[in-house]
């Protein structure tokens, strides 16, 4: 579905219009709240680097697991569930394998990776929003 109005030929607004999906984009929205991705500022000439930067930094600080027994819990922040197709489609675990590559490296990552290819039950859960305001700088 499309969130934008569409503007006729010739409406200034046209551009301003981003024409193409950015799927990390959602990690440099900041609404100000306790949970949103850090407010930065990003630079035109080093923008997707910058933007991977803030994906990672975000996912590996509210992504947590939990083995138990031959299930895994992935706990995810509540903002991936509602934005989970800007990081891939298809089914199955496709979009957690996507998670797990962009903090690779990491404990979280290679328990994903782990269940994935040993076809473990992976349960995800999200945790609650909190809308209350306490966003926090990152450095740019």
């Amino acid at each position: 579905p499309i969130l934008l109005p569409y503007f006729k030929d010739g409406d200034p607004r046209n551009r301003c219009k981003v024409n193409q999906q950015i799927p990390l984009l959602t990690f440099a929205l900041c609404p100000g709240t306790s949970c949103s991705p850090p407010l930065k500022c990003f630079h035109g000439e080093n923008f997707e680097n910058e933007l991977l930067s803030s994906a990672q930094t975000y996912l590996a600080r509210y992504t947590h697991t939990r083995k138990r027994s031959d299930v895994l819990e992935v706990r995810l922040p509540l903002l991936l569930k509602w934005y989970r197709h800007d990081l891939g489609h298809g089914s199955g675990n496709k979009w957690l394998v996507s998670i797990a590559n962009l903090i690779r490296g990491s404990k979280v990552s290679k328990a994903i990776l782990e269940a994935v290819d040993n076809n473990c039950k992976v349960v995800v859960k999200y945790d609650t929003y909190k809308w209350e305001l306490g966003w926090m700088l990152q450095e740019s």
